[in-house]
């Protein structure tokens, strides 16, 4: 099975994706792009946060709140939980969460 089988619902076409939807995605690259450009998180704090985003976008209550205070999305973070409502309320097909088998494993990841 390929990964975009395993992705995509079988009926899915471009058209299918919804505006709700796009924006769900964008606001969770947003929360990932946030974490990886603000320079006042420090990298051993940064690091396994980014390693494990996808997990931390399907749990539910999770956000962030250590984004410094001029880092101009973190109100996104802080309310994150919210995105995570909606990321958990979409179709399986829209999973953020990939098969596990899939997942390189931590110790053969370059470091950022």
């Amino acid at each position: 099975m390929t990964l975009h089988e395993q992705y995509v619902p079988e009926n899915h076409s471009k058209a299918s994706l919804t505006f709700p939807q796009i924006c769900i995605f964008y606001l969770v690259l947003r929360g990932l792009d946030t974490i990886e450009d603000d320079m006042t998180i420090p990298d051993d704090v940064k690091q396994p946060i980014l390693r494990i985003f996808h997990e931390h976008t399907v749990t539910p209550g999770w956000n962030y709140t250590g984004c410094g205070p001029a880092e101009k999305d973190r109100q996104l973070l802080v309310e994150y939980a919210v995105v995570i409502e909606e990321v958990n309320r979409l179709a399986p097909g829209y999973s953020f969460l990939p098969p596990l088998n899939i997942i390189p494993s931590p110790t053969i990841l370059p470091q950022l």
